[in-house]
């Protein structure tokens, strides 16, 4: 059977407090909201507002999710479905550095970064799709997402289109707009199949919903297109309690505030609620000897499980992901970038959570981006999988003849049974070190981040661009981004 396994570390009673404590930080201080004109709206649609303060009820909030319980389209399983290998992965997190081979030195991104992770996403076949890797520095900050996906584009048919996403904002928003009007064809086709809705976003901690986040939703609110999410991530002891518990009510008062905002912009765009956002509370531990986000920390994994309790004790979609899978704080290849990031992939998997938000090639929690890393770290979620598939039971795997035939021989090795099944009942590493002390020395003594190197050579050697637009269109592409640059600056 697949491996089934789940820990918890709340009780019933335990979680009802953080229930409790969870209303009582939304009635007692509330949703400080920036822009007038938002609050406005809400007192419009009837949501209880003390000045720029979203203040509800507990009964309020609690009828809030019992709405969107019964209404969501969103029914992910709970902690107890069966899990799925993840088999393909993302590229990029718009990281702003890269972590330079030669030098062990992080340097900024640059534009010539995009051909260069073009290259690299179409050598490997379980990278189906290419985000951001680096923010190029060397372009407008407004534009630099944009910048890397038209470059991108003329190598890899993998390259993300122009919806925008986390790098979408109120002043760079019209240049989204107009490149995906060139692609669909003018502005009049576009707006039939929009390639922009409702953008996910992050609340501020504490219990803020910034003008940045309105603004942008107000301006996406013209394409009528529903869906979207909200998260929150407060920092354990910076802008969220230090204590996990308090950090946990507070993800989860931040996240469900962010959730009556998104049920009020349904009403306004359609009339009605239709519950087809996400609510995905998290929250990111701290280390306060360094006051910076730590997302390799046991806690993150503590806290989520807690989370995906929480969620399941609130009969609420429970999307039982891991925010923190192959997560190192670590700076270089190294023991500490091993450990943490083994442990933040099993750990999770063996506590019940889904593999979440998986971006190969991250280190120093997102600090940078390396090439050798994401080798690595795929041959890391590899070994995720064997753990899920668990033991394999049927007619071959007990067959009693090969088992006489293996005791008459004095040794199984040598078996038609054997030869046949064991690449898929043993987890074969391409990069790991199995051989002998003898035989690895007498190969050149390699560690791991050197195997990697050697890979990355290999990948970018055999790979071949691949653009995803015509020459004529990439082209029109190129030119908008011209303009751009010229309006930027």
């Amino acid at each position: 059977m697949k491996t089934q396994s789940r820990i918890d570390v709340l009780d019933d009673g335990e979680k009802a407090r953080i229930k409790q404590t969870m209303l009582q930080m939304l009635h007692q201080v509330g949703i400080w909201i920036e822009c007038p004109e938002v609050v406005a709206m809400m007192k419009r649609h009837g949501y209880r507002m003390e000045g720029h303060r979203l203040k509800p009820t507990p009964d309020e909030t609690t009828a809030f999710l019992d709405n969107y319980a019964r209404n969501s389209t969103r029914k992910p399983p709970g902690r107890h479905a069966e899990r799925s290998p993840i088999k393909t992965v993302t590229l990029g997190l718009a990281d702003v550095a890269i972590l330079d081979w030669e030098t062990r030195r992080k340097r900024r991104g640059r534009l010539d970064d995009a051909r260069t992770s073009a290259l690299f996403a179409n050598g490997l076949d379980y990278v189906n799709s290419l985000y951001i890797t680096v923010l190029p520095a060397d372009v407008p900050s407004d534009l630099a997402a944009i910048a890397f996906i038209v470059e991108a584009s003329k190598y890899t048919r993998k390259a993300p289109g122009f919806g925008g996403g986390q790098q979408l904002t109120a002043r760079n928003h019209k240049y989204w707009e107009a490149m995906g009007c060139v692609l669909a064809g003018g502005r009049e086709a576009y707006m039939k199949n929009p390639g922009m809705g409702l953008q996910g976003f992050d609340m501020s901690s504490p219990m803020k919903l910034t003008k940045f986040v309105t603004d942008r939703t107000r301006l996406l609110m013209q394409y009528k297109k529903l869906g979207g999410g909200v998260t929150t991530l407060p920092l354990q002891g910076l802008t969220g309690m230090v204590t996990l518990a308090g950090c946990i009510a507070q993800s989860l008062a931040e996240t469900f505030g962010g959730g009556m905002f998104l049920e009020m912009v349904e009403k306004e765009m359609t009339g009605t609620a239709h519950y087809a956002f996400r609510m995905n509370p998290s929250f990111v531990p701290a280390d306060l000897r360094f006051a910076r986000e730590a997302c390799s920390a046991l806690e993150n994994t503590l806290g989520h499980i807690a989370i995906s309790q929480m969620m399941e004790h609130l009969n609420l979609p429970d999307q039982r992901q891991n925010y923190g899978p192959g997560k190192s704080e670590s700076k270089l290849w190294d023991a500490q970038c091993g450990y943490e990031k083994m442990l933040n992939t099993v750990f999770p998997l063996l506590a019940g959570l889904n593999w979440g938000p998986v971006y190969p090639g991250e280190l120093a929690t997102n600090e940078y981006f390396s090439f050798e890393q994401a080798i690595i770290d795929y041959e890391l979620l590899e070994m995720g999988n064997r753990i899920i598939e668990g033991v394999r039971v049927d007619d071959n795997a007990l067959d009693l003849d090969a088992f006489k035939e293996g005791v008459e021989a004095g040794i199984f090795s040598g078996l038609m049974h054997t030869a046949q099944s064991f690449r898929g009942e043993l987890y074969l590493p391409k990069l790991a070190s199995r051989e002998s002390y003898a035989q690895w020395d007498k190969a050149g003594r390699k560690t791991i981040e050197e195997r990697a190197h050697e890979r990355v050579v290999q990948v970018f050697q055999k790979a071949e661009p691949r653009p995803k637009y015509s020459p004529d269109l990439q082209k029109e592409l190129e030119k908008l981004l011209a303009s751009f640059m010229e309006d930027a600056r």
